[in-house]
């Protein structure tokens, strides 16, 4: 999960509500070393960078499932854009500052079986 904040203290609760939800997090705010000493003193799989992660750095950085960034501001609207134009998974966005059941990320995998013919029988006998 990366958790963006916007603040530090927002991007903090996003990380715990990762772990939470067994996920790892990478914290991006200003300030956020100072707040996720503790998640870090503790072992707890969280990377963190003091600073803001523009926008536009999504469409090519890999590595996570999801994002947090609280508020319906400009820079939400240009995270969601960035995301959106991604090749493959589609990565969620948060934008609640406090929403656990969204921290899990949920996949889907549909296998084509029309290279069976359509024939019900040949399905059925896969073991």
């Amino acid at each position: 999960m990366l958790c963006l904040g916007p603040s530090a203290e927002i991007a903090v609760a996003q990380a715990v509500q990762a772990l939470a939800a067994g996920c790892a997090a990478v914290v991006a705010a200003p300030g956020a070393e100072a707040l996720a000493k503790p998640l870090v003193a503790a072992d707890a799989p969280v990377a963190v960078r003091d600073g803001t992660i523009r926008p536009g750095v999504l469409r090519h950085s890999r590595g996570f499932a999801a994002v947090a960034a609280a508020g319906r501001s400009e820079w939400a609207r240009e995270l969601r854009l960035a995301l959106a134009a991604r090749p493959g998974a589609i990565v969620a966005l948060e934008t609640e500052v406090i929403a656990p059941v969204r921290y899990f990320v949920e996949r889907h995998l549909c296998i084509d079986t029309t290279a069976a013919g359509g024939n019900a029988s040949l399905l059925a006998s896969a073991n």
